[in-house]
């Protein structure tokens, strides 16, 4: 529950402590606090890349309940993306970045890809996919605009 701390207080200490931790790649901002509409006990919303599986280390972390990691490895960030979770959809598309060491900026190609490739875009609230694309079709997508990207 939120106690009055500034969110952005909060979310420094709560990463800072967790970069003691894990080698932290990206942090995103999502949801309401993102969108203007929170409330006073609206949590944080963080989708946050580390090299490692963060589960372990989150118990030990001050605030989670008023931070509600959204964690992912730089793989399961690749397999989310591909997925289209839509967590990593509103990130890529409305999310307020706070820290990337570059993997976020390189991810975003990708995500660009897959959304043209299956067509996502924004529907109300929320979002939806216009083309249904076999996982493979759309890895070897990605893949062409990856290797067209590197040249």
């Amino acid at each position: 529950m939120w106690d009055g701390t500034p969110a952005l207080s909060i979310v420094e200490d709560f990463i800072g402590r967790l970069s003691e931790l894990a080698k932290v790649r990206a942090v995103v901002a999502i949801g309401s606090r993102v969108r203007g509409g929170w409330r006073p006990w609206s949590d944080i919303d963080l989708v946050i890349v580390c090299d490692e599986h963060i589960g372990p280390h989150l118990p030990k972390l001050r605030h989670l309940g008023t931070i509600d990691p959204k964690p992912y490895t730089p793989k399961g960030l690749l397999e989310g993306i591909l997925r289209c979770d839509v967590e990593l959809v509103e990130a890529f598309e409305e999310g307020l970045v706070l820290y990337d060491d570059g993997l976020w900026a390189d991810m975003r190609v990708l995500y660009e890809r897959v959304k043209t490739v299956l067509g996502v875009e924004k529907y109300g609230p929320g979002w939806r996919i216009r083309r249904k694309v076999p996982p493979e079709e759309l890895a070897r997508a990605v893949r062409r605009g990856a290797e067209e990207l590197a040249r």
